[in-house]
């Protein structure tokens, strides 16, 4: 199952995502973070597109060259989901998904976690969030992580988590062991439920081009897993 992620950063900052992906059998737009683990911004000052494609030639096309637009392009192959994933609007595109091998090289950890009806376990799963993203930013073998907001529900979430590693290894690692704030998150989770919806994806980098914040993230152009 090929998934792409495409951020926009559109100058000056639009009221909707500028681009459509035409022919994807389901997507979502959304509002998106800069390449770092944060909250993105409430005045859409970046934009995000997370579809599912049938053709690996349609997924690799993305969205045209367009001046004041700074871009970046994703295409992953989702080898394996853990959880029930559930996106925007009760969505379930990734039900029936055959299972393939581990990812080998550039990697996407992909996390989706939903809102609660409590809003005091919200609040602590929100501090912990900040405390994680704040752990990833240092950890080894980490590329960038986006954090995507959907919009155009009228439902919050939930919110997707991807974070790109030069390898699985490095991935799991922060996530199982290297990370005390991931772990101490997990567990809690586990224990308390802080949000109804908490599942993964992982994904083998199959292209990524374009920049973030001005940063060339094309690294991984061309890498299979």
């Amino acid at each position: 199952m090929l998934l792409t992620c495409t951020v926009l950063r559109p100058d000056p900052p639009a009221a909707v995502v500028p681009w459509e992906p035409v022919g994807a059998t389901w997507w979502q737009a959304g509002r998106s973070s800069d390449g770092r683990s944060r909250v993105p911004d409430p005045d859409g000052r970046v934009r995000s597109v997370l579809a599912i494609w049938r053709h690996e030639d349609d997924a690799l096309t993305g969205p045209p060259v367009t001046a004041g637009v700074e871009r970046w392009h994703a295409v992953l192959d989702v080898r394996s989901s853990h959880g029930d994933v559930v996106m925007a609007g009760g969505a379930r595109p990734f039900d029936g998904l055959v299972a393939g091998p581990a990812p080998a090289g550039a990697v996407a950890l992909v996390t989706v976690a939903g809102s609660s009806a409590d809003e005091g376990r919200e609040r602590e799963f929100a501090r912990r969030f900040q405390h994680v993203g704040r752990d990833l930013a240092r950890a080894p073998g980490h590329l960038l992580t986006l954090v995507h907001s959907p919009t155009g529900t009228t439902s919050i979430g939930p919110v997707v988590v991807l974070s790109v590693w030069r390898d699985l290894a490095a991935g799991l690692h922060w996530a199982y062991t290297g990370s005390r704030p991931h772990t101490a998150a997990v567990a809690r989770q586990a224990d308390a439920r802080l949000v109804g919806v908490s599942a993964s994806l992982r994904c083998a980098v199959v292209s990524s081009r374009g920049s973030l914040g001005g940063l060339d993230h094309g690294a991984a152009d061309s890498v299979r897993g």
